[in-house]
């Protein structure tokens, strides 16, 4: 008995797409024309926001605010950057009272600060793009230069995981 209940609906669904999309030519479908699929994505992105906001907040022990949410939504859509991780990496370095030596208070001022600055490093850190291959001496100077940008990012690695103080014993 269901059986012929969805034989009867599909039929039905599928008299009236044929009416729906009239004259066009076989294995043509019309696409809707309203915009509510796009209205109904961005409502998913606004929550997935506020969802990630939400997280966020609990890991900074902040409450929930707009300035929070907008902070969120500034840096969530960078690819380099986990703002939850970022979350995280805040809290415990507000926790530490040797690193946080001025007492600075989580707000989300502070966080937008941090996660700037983790924008900013993230640029410097990341190579240049390879050079193309040279002969002879030109060869010999590039793989000099190389090694001076190698230097310079183990030392900012360095500095940023360990702090200036560990950069003082290495030297």
């Amino acid at each position: 008995m269901e059986k012929c209940k969805v034989r009867g609906r599909r039929r039905e669904e599928n008299k009236k797409r044929t009416e729906a999309e009239g004259d066009l030519p076989v294995g043509v479908t019309r696409f809707p024309t309203s915009t509510s699929s796009s209205s109904s994505a961005s409502a998913l992105v606004e929550k997935e926001h506020q969802e990630v906001a939400k997280h966020v907040a609990s890991l900074l022990n902040l409450p929930m605010s707009e300035e929070l949410c907008a902070v969120v939504q500034e840096f969530l859509p960078i690819s380099t950057l986990s703002v939850t991780g970022e979350a995280i990496e805040a809290r415990a370095w507000i926790m530490n009272t040797r690193r946080n030596s001025k007492q600075q208070q989580m707000t989300p001022a502070f966080f937008r600060r941090w996660l700037r600055r983790a924008q900013q490093s993230t640029h410097s850190l990341v190579p240049s793009s390879p050079a193309t291959s040279k002969s002879g001496s030109e060869a010999g100077q590039e793989t000099a230069a190389e090694q001076d940008q190698y230097a310079a990012y183990v030392y900012k690695l360095m500095e940023h995981y360990s702090g200036p103080e560990a950069l003082q014993r290495v030297v």
